[in-house]
């Protein structure tokens, strides 16, 4: 094989080397993601309940300001 067909292969395994690196990472940060959602599943449900509830408060009170 030829020195530059060499080159071009040592180029190669270290970018998928640097691959394999990120997506052991990214598969590390999806499970902490996923473990800090399960956590907090009630919390997401309660924070919707709470910003609907005041937007419509607040959607009443300036219909009943601008009347």
């Amino acid at each position: 094989m030829s020195k530059e067909l060499n080159k071009n292969i040592g180029k190669l395994e270290a970018q998928v080397a640097i691959l394999q690196k990120t997506t052991t990472d990214l598969a590390d940060e999806v499970h902490k993601l996923s473990a800090q959602m399960n956590r907090w599943k009630g919390g997401g449900m309660v924070l919707l309940v709470i910003g609907t509830s005041l937007g419509f408060i607040v959607d009443t009170l300036f219909k009943i300001v601008g009347k």
